[in-house]
């Protein structure tokens, strides 16, 4: 097809229409995800910051479960997770623009970006990382804007960038520094010598300045955190995380945009694909996550569709068109497969896809748990049921309850991440729910305990809380004031 076609200059739109409606329509077919209830949760305790991440994604998450009053409306969740995969493709297609694509090599940026984990599986969650790609992919337009105009309005826009990530993700300004150091060591470095650069760089500080210092006043927790993710992680898994943020099926383009930057046509934009190297040498020594590295991708993207623009216009085309084709498809079939929930769930235990999406289980079974866990309460005397509390293990466990439980549940505690902030419970509490406790856990911290139930999320997928005992106790072993500090954890 003629790079001219009009039908070219439409596959960027068509593309996201098609992705808007993908996600539209499987929005709700499991159901909540661990994180989304916690920061439903926590965005109702509005703060500065929480031990695990800044609060732009909790007080996001709150407000649009608002929607749905007070149970919450996932279908309103999950549009935010879909516009921010909109953001995420949008910034990668004008990232080819401004590089020089073509419409052809904006509609395959489109199309492979699309195609790939970075939009589907983090579209399909409203998570931190969802919203973390988008910005990320925003800031990387603004420094390549601000390098091809050299207007100092695009600086500056960085740096709003830069802030409002930070209120995402602490560690996203590890992505601003990688892009000043691959603007340092292999240029241009006029950005750097230029006043609104260091505005920019305020803009960021002050914006961030409120969680930091909730932060340093809180013991940095975030860095305890982060230590507990690195002790986590495995190189292995490290490396896979990385090639499937960069496409996987669709590595090559990738791997063309890399070349186009550091020794091609694009040579320009190098500082992308060295603060891309640093940031994958960076994280594998620090043992971070995989997906940490995907801030620069849809640049690198950019670029090598810009490359196969000029691949499909040579050699034997039609084979070589059908191959590129072939692997757009594949790969959004993989993706789609793995990330989307397009098995019915009543299926998924005999299949491998719990275990290659570990996201996939952490949206089974909550509504099951809370019904087992209003069982549990009914079981309790009526005369003891207005002092009962229920003390849960992790905050996906509390935040099913606390969102989904509504009349029939005792108040909801967890010594987990931010729910420990909430807590603990008034002293005479008792009895108590306990769930998502081994038998050691409950002898050394509670008297009196009995099973009542066990959790099934009737779909048999193994999950973190599949299978686990529900028990009723009579009291803590001590004053819930005197013990909470022994019950609270980061994980």
């Amino acid at each position: 097809m003629p790079d001219s076609s009009t039908a070219w200059r439409w596959v960027p739109w068509l593309t996201a229409a098609s992705v808007a409606v993908a996600l539209i329509a499987t929005a709700t077919s499991y159901g909540w995800h661990r994180d989304e209830l916690y920061f439903v949760v926590a965005g109702r305790h509005p703060a500065w910051g929480y031990p695990d991440q800044p609060p732009l994604t909790p007080l996001i998450a709150a407000a649009l479960a608002a929607l749905g009053g007070d149970d919450g409306s996932l279908f309103a969740v999950r549009l935010g997770a879909a516009a921010a995969a909109l953001v995420l493709l949008m910034a990668s297609v004008l990232i080819c623009r401004d590089l020089g694509g073509s419409r052809r090599a904006q509609g395959v940026t489109a199309l492979v970006i699309a195609a790939g984990p970075l939009v589907v599986l983090n579209g399909h969650l409203l998570t931190t990382t969802a919203l973390d790609v988008a910005l990320s992919a925003t800031l990387t337009w603004l420094l390549i804007r601000a390098v091809l105009s050299r207007q100092d309005r695009w600086l500056l826009l960085a740096g709003l960038v830069t802030g409002i990530g930070m209120w995402d993700k602490s560690s996203f300004v590890v992505l601003p520094a990688a892009y000043v150091f691959g603007l340092t060591t292999v240029g241009p470095r006029w950005p750097l010598r230029r006043p609104a650069f260091w505005a920019a760089a305020a803009i960021a500080l002050v914006l961030a300045a409120p969680n930091l210092v909730w932060q340093a006043n809180s013991g940095w927790p975030q860095l305890e955190m982060a230590r507990r993710i690195a002790a986590g992680s495995s190189t292995l898994d490290y490396v896979l995380l990385v090639l499937a943020c960069a496409g996987l099926l669709l590595i090559p383009v990738t791997l063309a945009g890399l070349r186009m930057m550091l020794a091609g046509q694009l040579a320009s934009y190098r500082f992308v694909a060295v603060a891309w190297t640093a940031l994958v040498v960076v994280y594998l020594l620090a043992h971070g996550k995989g997906y940490y590295t995907a801030g620069p991708v849809p640049a690198l993207v950019a670029a090598g569709a810009i490359s196969v623009d000029g691949w499909l216009d040579h050699g034997r085309r039609t084979l070589r068109r059908t191959v590129l084709a072939a692997g757009i498809v594949m790969q959004a079939a993989l993706s789609s497969v793995i990330g989307l929930p397009l098995i019915p769930a009543s299926a998924l235990a005999g299949t491998p896809l719990p275990g290659i999406n570990g996201e996939i289980a952490s949206q089974l079974g909550w509504p099951a748990l809370v019904a087992d866990v209003k069982a549990a309460a009914r079981s309790i005397p009526s005369p003891s049921r207005p002092g009962a509390v229920v003390f849960t293990g992790n905050y996906g466990e509390a935040g099913a309850l606390v969102l989904l439980g509504g009349d029939g549940l005792p108040p909801v505690f967890s010594g987990h991440n931010a729910f420990s902030s909430w807590g603990p419970p008034r002293d005479d509490a008792a009895p108590v729910i306990l769930v998502g406790f081994g038998d050691a856990y409950a002898v050394r911290f509670f008297q009196g305990c009995r099973i009542a139930g066990v959790a099934d999320n009737a779909v048999a997928v193994d999950t973190e809380e599949q299978g686990v005992p529900i028990r009723v106790c009579d009291r803590p072993v001590r004053p819930w004031s005197q013990l909470w500090g022994e019950l609270t954890h980061l994980s």
